[in-house]
């Protein structure tokens, strides 16, 4: 019996195992992405068990498991999923890419990378493909609009080769010029970055163009992420440097490739002018509808052309008239005039990248060649670019990391700051194609203006062709961007990581004014030659630990190091001097005279500076249970720009974050995160020797020019200490749904910036221009939120979506004891000050004089009389900004929109108050005849006056037995002086000009710059629109290529909505984002690329 058992017992196990193996079945197939790509590395799971495999380069795999199984398939950066085992012998499976969530790794201070679940502030990522997805722009700043909830940006109007504003949360200061940019690290090397203009008036090249700064020189193709540190708590390991933020960008590195791959990419860009100028073609040259002008010729009394700047002259009815040059034309408006100072320009950006890896590294080089050309004529700029990063495993102890970035620039003829050139007419009979061969003589050179009696408009047209065409202004820069890292692994606790870094920059500015004139003797003529060398080098180290306590529950990570960042600068030059001797030879020898010893002096000078800053850090982080995480940091800073006893400061942070998923497990929700922190952090001066008494060399006129040494204007009420800011921020994330289709992002922020460096304007009776001291307490808030969600998601339709949004307030708390009010910039009719109780950066103009009931008061004449108070009319800050985004794909088609929009925040436009003044524009038409609404009027033969008129024809106490049909009252009241000396106000009825009221917007005919002047600046943007298309795969294997993507794009498009009439709202000139004053058009740029990967 018991033999019988046993032989049952096998015969079972037998059957068993047959059973089993003709139910073992061998699956195969591919897992890609949502573009068709191929996935290696992915790992492929029988549920329940621990069989399993990883995906070979092709993203194929095979597996043996029971028929029935489930296969679980995940890969880091993508959502998982799982697939029922049937009959079928193939799968193919589709990963999509994973929402943010928060095992997202992200980099943060010192280049130390982080779980964002672990991170008790705000960080804002923005990934390579999103600043590339509607086409690579000319630097990557121009990408980021909208694309980060607290981030403003605005490109300005020097164009693409120019400088970019951009502040993180609004960042302001009290100081006229003071640079509230965020600091940029590259790959983990500080690079140098500052405000830029062109807002000087003049055309020296060497002033009045913006050079742009470091970050232009990124290639946007080679960023492989941008991480964006907001707050103070995320920016204390940075120092004084980071406290305006910090924007941490990661080049891209071959650790992703398997094995070796080439990928070519070319792009094509168009740049078209836009112009948003809403000309008036009615009315040509004059002061007045009736100011038509005659010349004798020959005994005739003859029409003639109207050099007069101003458009409020005679009807254009094209009649045949006597134009400057002695031709006779028909006077009809040119309406595209002003556009035809502007060409197309063009981009062609071709990028080769290298990229490999194995089990002992990786490494990716990288070469791309862009050559641009501006809407201007001879201005563009030809980039060389090589990046590489490389990264080797020694050991299982050592790895050392390599990054270069190497850029080589030139760039010719910069745009100029234009303002003079529409300051004095754009007026809209001139023709300046027909101009603009006459700006030149039959020798090259410039005609006698004088001579011919040339109005000043042709004059400053000849100024403009002559610097665009005959002047050349170019420089020629070498930027190293480099780091070298070595990380060594002790034990598995224990690591130390050192960083040596190096941000170069070498610029050869040279100019070639070409003589002028050489008849009958030479005019004109220089040649200048400047170098300007930076250095900013990064020495840093610090030691790691890691260790998990008491079961794992309990992990502690600490940090501690130093650095050291040493800053040194230096810049020669020297110009040629009184014009040329002999034509056409560009050279310093070349000076007409040998200059005085003043006149050498400025002709040939010199500077350098340099700062250091020595640091010490440390940082300890307390995680319990992966879910409870408290870190507390600390910084101390050494910095030479204060004085030896002073110039020292600690910067601490705390946070806390609780990961709440798990512990109160609200419905729908994927994960969940509440973080709070707190951080007071400062920063030294922003110019080397700011805080100190320093010498300066000079002359003295009369006294055969001999030198003297004398020292700053400047008083110092103390000796300067270190500015401070104090910081508190909560937040939360959190995801919602299956794979998070739904995610937020809040944030609440509140500081106080204290102690701030600045200088105050003096009485001349002190013998000083200012004195410069600690001062001021100024506290800022706002809110930033950031909203994404995946409305539709399927295999082979998703629809991402996302919406920015941040609001910004300021409030001066106190400024200095004495002192309520402090000018930050501005003139003597418009000012930006700092007052006690208000918001930073108001604006005070002179108001219109009101009565007790608000009416505005006009003068004798009838028009708007000035207070002598100045008042607050505005500010220049943004009150609301962001983006919205939508990608919506299908299988490898993406279609692409990026909209951004900013509200609040006060604007001068110099564009309108010029073009208004001189009537060329649309806004000018009103009043200016009956059919436009003007009123006729008579002057009184007697008083002089004007006087109202119903009548059609003139009385007889008409002046010139005239009447006039473009008269306007304004709505306001009029003083009146009673008997008893009693002033009142009544209604006014007083009838002026037009014109007289138009030419009021001209600085010299009126009496100030009324409020007016001064324009909201809301707008909404469609920034980007792109459509590209991966070629799946399948039609790729014969061809052995790895990828092909085809993308056309559009940015800049148009305004949804924009209150700034005939301007662009972002054409400011550099970083007085409050000021328009550029007259450039907009640009918009249509691209197409085609990428190849093999």
């Amino acid at each position: 019996m018991k033999r019988s058992l046993t032989l049952l017992a096998v015969l079972l196990a037998v059957c068993s195992q047959i059973v089993s193996a003709q139910d073992q079945r061998n699956i195969s197939g591919v897992v890609h992405d949502a573009k068709g790509n191929p996935l290696p590395g992915v790992t492929i799971l029988q549920k329940g068990t621990k069989t399993g495999t990883t995906t070979d380069a092709s993203g194929k795999f095979t597996l043996s498991v029971p028929s029935g199984s489930v296969l679980q398939v995940s890969m880091v950066g993508y959502g998982k999923t799982e697939v029922n085992v049937t009959a079928k012998p193939t799968v193919d499976i589709l990963l999509q890419e994973d929402a943010k969530g928060l095992g997202e790794v992200v980099v943060t201070a010192l280049g130390i990378k982080q779980s964002r679940k672990s991170l008790g502030y705000a960080v804002s990522t923005v990934k390579g493909d999103e600043l590339t997805v509607a086409g690579t722009t000319l630097n990557p700043v121009q990408a980021l609009y909208g694309k980060a909830a607290g981030v403003g940006v605005i490109a300005g109007s020097s164009g693409p080769m120019g400088g970019i504003n951009i502040k993180v949360r609004g960042a302001a200061s009290l100081t006229e010029g003071a640079n509230n940019r965020p600091l940029f690290v590259v790959d983990g090397v500080v690079i140098r970055d500052e405000n830029t203009s062109m807002a000087t008036r003049d055309y020296d090249p060497l002033h009045s163009v913006d050079y742009g700064t470091g970050i232009n020189d990124i290639n946007p193709d080679d960023i492989e992420s941008i991480d964006i540190l907001k707050g103070a708590k995320a920016t204390a390991l940075y120092g004084e440097k980071g406290a305006n933020g910090v924007m941490m960008i990661t080049t891209k590195s071959g650790a992703h490739a398997k094995g070796f791959g080439v990928t070519v990419s070319h792009q094509r860009s168009i740049e078209q002018p836009v112009n948003y100028i809403k000309f008036q073609n009615d009315f040509g040259s004059g002061t007045s509808i009736y100011d038509t002008t005659y010349k004798v010729i020959n005994g005739v009394r003859t029409r003639a052309f109207n050099p007069s700047r101003f458009s409020f002259g005679p009807k254009l009815d094209n009649a045949a008239a006597v134009y400057f040059d002695g031709t006779t034309r028909n006077l009809s408006a040119v309406p595209d005039n002003f556009m035809s100072l502007f060409q197309n320009g063009s981009s062609n950006r071709t990028n080769v990248a290298i990229s490999g890896s194995n089990d002992k590294g990786s490494m990716r080089l990288s070469y791309t060649n862009n050559g641009y050309d501006d809407i201007l004529e001879n201005s563009w700029q030809k980039q060389n670019t090589f990046s590489f990063n490389g990264s080797m495993k020694a050991s299982k102890f050592a790895q050392f990391d390599v990054t270069a970035n190497l850029f080589s620039v030139k760039s010719n003829n910069r745009r100029p700051s234009i303002d003079g050139l529409v300051a004095w007419g754009m007026n809209r009979e001139y023709d300046f194609d027909q101009l603009r061969p006459f700006y030149v003589d039959s020798t090259g050179h410039r005609p006698d203006l004088d001579a011919a009696g040339l109005p000043t408009m042709v004059s400053k047209m000849f100024d403009f062709w002559w610097n665009q065409n005959q002047n050349f202004n170019t420089d020629q820069k070498t930027h190293l961007i480099s780091s070298a890292k070595v990380t060594l692994n002790f034990t598995n606790d224990i690591s130390m990581v050192t960083l040596i870094g190096i941000d170069y920059t070498n610029t050869d500015f040279v100019k070639k004014e070409k003589e002028t004139r050489i008849y009958p003797k030479i005019q004109g003529g220089t040649y200048s030659l400047k170098r300007n060398n930076y250095t900013i080098q990064t020495y840093q180290s610090h030691f790691t630990y890691n260790h998990d306590f008491i079961n794992n529950n309990l992990h502690v990570y600490a940090l501690a190091g130093g650095a050291i960042q040493q800053d040194n600068n230096n810049s020669v030059f020297a110009s040629s001097t009184g014009g040329f001797r002999i034509p056409g030879w560009f050279s310093i020898d070349n000076s007409s005279s040998f200059p005085s010893l003043d006149a050498a002096n400025k002709a040939r000078t010199s500077t350098r500076g340099s700062r250091v800053v020595y640091s010490v850090f440390g940082s300890l982080q307390f995680a319990w249970k992966d879910r409870y995480f408290l870190e507390a940091t600390n910084r101390n800073d050494w910095n030479s720009t204060l004085a030896p006893e002073l110039n020292h400061f600690n910067y601490p942070s705390l946070s806390f974050t609780w990961d709440f998923t798990k512990d109160l497990r609200i419905p729908k929700l994927n994960y969940g995160k509440f973080r709070i922190g707190w951080a007071d952090v400062g920063k030294g001066t922003a110019d080397n020797y700011f805080a100190f008494q320093y010498y300066e060399m000079g002359s003295i006129v009369g006294y055969n020019n001999a030198s003297i040494i004398s020292v700053q204007k400047a008083m110092f009420a103390n000796q300067i200490r270190p500015e401070r800011k104090r910081e508190y921020e909560l937040g939360f994330e959190a995801g919602f749904f299956e794979k998070s289709r739904l995610q937020a992002d809040f944030s609440f922020y509140t500081n106080n910036v204290y102690n701030q460096i600045m200088p105050v304007t003096l009485s001349a009776t002190t013998g000083a221009e200012q004195i410069r001291i600690n001062a001021g307490n100024v506290k800022n808030w706002g809110y930033e939120l950031m909203v994404k969600g995946f409305p539709v998601m399927t295999n082979n339709l998703t629809w991402t979506l996302g919406v920015t949004a941040a609001t910004q307030r300021s409030k001066v708390l106190k400024l200095y004891p004495g002192i309520k009010v402090n000018p930050i910039s501005g003139n003597a009719g418009f000012r930006v000050v700092a007052e006690e109780g208000r918001p930073v950066n108001d604006i005070k103009m002179y108001d219109y004089l009101k009565d007790e009931n608000g009416n505005k008061v006009v003068n004798a004449n009838g028009l708007y009389q000035l207070s002598n108070d100045m008042k607050t009319v505005g500010n220049t800050q943004s009150k609301v900004l962001g983006g919205i985004f939508s990608d919506l794909r299908y299988k490898s088609l993406n279609f692409h929109i990026g909209i951004d929009y900013k509200f609040g925040g006060s604007i001068f436009s110099y564009t309108n108050y010029y073009l208004t003044g001189l009537g060329v524009t649309e806004n000018t038409l009103a009043y200016r005849d009956t059919e436009h609404g003007g009123l006729t009027y008579y002057i009184d033969k007697t008083t002089n006056k004007p006087v109202k008129f119903d009548g059609a024809t003139a009385p007889a106490q008409a002046k010139d037995n005239r009447l006039y049909h473009d008269g306007m009252i304004l709505d306001g009241v009029k003083a009146v002086t009673d008997a008893n000396g009693t002033v009142k106000y009544e209604k006014n009825d007083i009838i002026t000009s037009a014109t007289a009221y138009y030419q009021t917007y001209i600085n010299d005919l009126s009496t100030g710059w009324g409020p007016d002047r001064l324009y909201k600046n809301d707008y909404i943007k469609l920034r980007e629109l792109a459509l590209s298309y991966d070629v799946p795969r399948k039609w790729l294997q014969p061809l052995h290529l790895q990828g092909v993507k085809v993308t056309a794009a559009a940015r800049n498009l148009f305004y949804l909505y924009k209150t700034l009439p005939n301007v662009d709202p972002e054409s400011t000139l550099g970083s007085d984002v409050y000021i328009e004053n550029s007259f450039y058009p907009s640009v918009r740029s249509y691209s197409l690329g085609l990428s190849v990967s093999f």
